[in-house]
């Protein structure tokens, strides 16, 4: 699933948009891999960064592709799956944050987080672009 979002530069709202613009944030959660190349054919970055914060064995990490200007994090997020018999196990995933440039910030999931979906709904504290200065609402 292929989401990208911004704050609408006239309403000042966080809301769901259909282009690649500048300053967007890009959620890919079980993408496709017509998704996949979507997003690097439109941001012109490698696919690798991607792969690797879909793989449910990555290790929490930092790395930077120098030729792409794109910076990868790795963290671990809390996660809770159901068993056969209905309990619930806790557990971890990988979750992907990658900055392109100064352009734009892409979050890579296997499935469906509560950490992204706090950010989807909008409940996130006032996060501000230090370039747009504390009056405006902002993804960075």
């Amino acid at each position: 699933m292929l989401k990208i979002y911004n704050t609408g530069k006239d309403t000042n709202k966080f809301e769901e948009i259909n282009t690649f613009e500048k300053g967007s944030w890009i959620n890919l959660v079980n993408p496709s891999e017509e998704e996949i190349k979507k997003v690097c054919d439109n941001l012109q970055i490698q696919e690798d960064f991607i792969r690797d914060s879909l793989d449910f064995e990555e290790k929490a990490r930092i790395d930077i592709e120098e030729d792409d200007g794109t910076i990868l994090f790795v963290v671990d997020v809390p996660i809770i799956e159901k068993t056969k018999d209905g309990n619930d196990i806790y557990t971890t995933m990988p979750l992907g944050m990658i900055v392109v440039r100064d352009d734009f910030f892409i979050t890579v999931a296997l499935k469906k987080n509560k950490v992204i979906s706090t950010f989807e709904k909008g409940s996130w504290i006032n996060l501000v672009n230090p370039s747009e200065g504390r009056n405006k609402k902002s993804m960075w």
